[in-house]
């Protein structure tokens, strides 16, 4: 499904994908009918209707399957209808255009976790704490302010108050994330 649709597709443009190569590459030809289509998305799969949503978000893929935003929004669609390879997939797309972002990987890892696949599911956990260590060397060179990954800014599950210690990075499903430093 994914595949048939946007994927393997991706990285078929030449010049490679920008976060503002998709308001670019849709001006002039539709580009606040892709903005409504997303707006449209996310209201859908804020009221439970994630199939919906699902056909928005490739509205605009089809235009342009570079655009970070609907690819993330296609993730979370994927995984409220319970499509755990489509996410892997999709989550990996992500990656391949923007692998600064830790929380692509957090989501690949959950994925795969949920399906079982627990050492790839690791992989992607350290590959998310090795994004998180990375950044934190580029903005302080020195060392001298840096952060460990335990103490950046995770997203864990929200029970009844703080969460218990992990030892690695700690996630919950989309619709039940509450940011904690730790």
């Amino acid at each position: 499904m994914l595949e048939s649709e946007i994927g393997f597709r991706f990285g078929a443009r030449p010049d490679g994908p920008t976060q503002e190569g998709s308001v670019t590459k849709m001006a002039g030809d539709g580009r606040a009918n892709g903005w409504r289509s997303l707006q449209e998305a996310e209201r859908l799969l804020r009221l439970g209707e994630p199939e919906q949503a699902l056909r928005r978000v490739r509205l605009v893929l089809r235009r342009d399957p570079d655009h970070l935003g609907a690819l993330e929004l296609m993730a979370k669609a994927l995984w409220a209808v319970g499509q755990l390879e489509e996410v892997v997939l999709c989550s990996r797309r992500l990656e391949s255009l923007y692998p600064y972002e830790p929380g692509y990987f957090v989501t690949e890892g959950e994925a795969l976790r949920e399906l079982g696949r627990l050492e790839e599911a690791r992989a992607a956990f350290r590959r998310a704490e090795e994004t998180i260590r990375l950044a934190a060397e580029k903005a302080d060179p020195t060392g001298e302010d840096r952060l460990t990954p335990t103490h950046a800014v995770v997203e864990v599950p929200v029970a009844d108050g703080l969460p218990e210690p992990a030892d690695s990075l700690a996630v919950a499903q989309p619709h039940n994330r509450k940011v904690w430093t730790v």
